[in-house]
């Protein structure tokens, strides 16, 4: 975990869908949180510019100056080499929770982040986290136009994410971001955006039944790939 960061860069808010419903029975929203710390810990120790914040049933996620790739690339790669970090650690987060048939929404945004470790004491954990991406990424997952549903991730502003897509060569985990209703969409749970048509008529087909059969929709087509 870097100590501080103050710059420009992605964050991620990520929460795990239904947990208010789980904690009519606190066996069931306990494990759930066990196994959700435990995914996003693993997940961001993987790359060396990823930081995690977790806190009750959500994660923040942002990428800052760590490790040898601090210093590598500047100004757009920057961004782009951030973008596919945090996409590849948000896809192996929302594919490890579904096999255990939870999901997760969340927001990626773009935008000013300061952050800033704070010495802990025996009763109180320290950090100071402000800023314009922070505050999008969470707003959009509150309250953003159209509601994200089950198992969605959005990326805003779209501009951004469309500046970033026109660099090549691009990771193979940006090809599942297709453009739509506020925002960019990522098909975390493909194995191809070719496949995104025969997804959606699934999902739309389950969406207004119960949590469940949502639930299996996204575990089908995650299953379908190894990682």
């Amino acid at each position: 975990m870097v100590e501080s960061f103050d710059g420009e860069t992605f964050v991620a808010f990520i929460d795990i869908c239904g947990f208010k419903h789980m904690m009519r029975n606190p066996e069931q929203a306990e494990k759930a949180l066990d196994n959700f710390f435990r995914t996003v810990y693993r997940e961001v120790s993987r790359s060396e510019e990823l930081n995690s914040i977790a806190v009750s049933d959500s994660a923040i996620i942002f990428a800052g100056d760590n490790g040898s790739h601090a210093n590598r690339d500047r100004g757009e790669l920057i961004d782009f080499r951030r973008l596919g970090s945090i996409l590849e650690c948000v896809r192996s987060i929302a594919r490890r929770m579904i096999r255990l048939n939870i999901a997760i929404k969340g927001s990626i945004a773009y935008g000013q982040l300061h952050y800033q470790k704070r010495r802990n004491g025996d009763r109180v954990v320290k950090a100071m986290l402000l800023g314009q991406a922070y505050l999008d990424a969470y707003s959009d997952v509150e309250e953003g136009i159209p509601k994200l549903k089950l198992g969605e991730i959005r990326l805003i502003p779209k501009t951004k994410i469309k500046e970033l897509l026109k660099i090549s060569p691009a990771p193979s985990v940006m090809s599942l971001l297709k453009s739509g209703k506020g925002g960019y969409y990522f098909y975390w749970m493909l194995k191809s955006i070719e496949e995104q048509k025969k997804f959606k008529n699934a999902y739309k087909t389950q969406y207004n039944k119960m949590y469940d059969p949502t639930i299996s929709v996204l575990k089908n087509f995650a299953s379908e790939r190894t990682y």
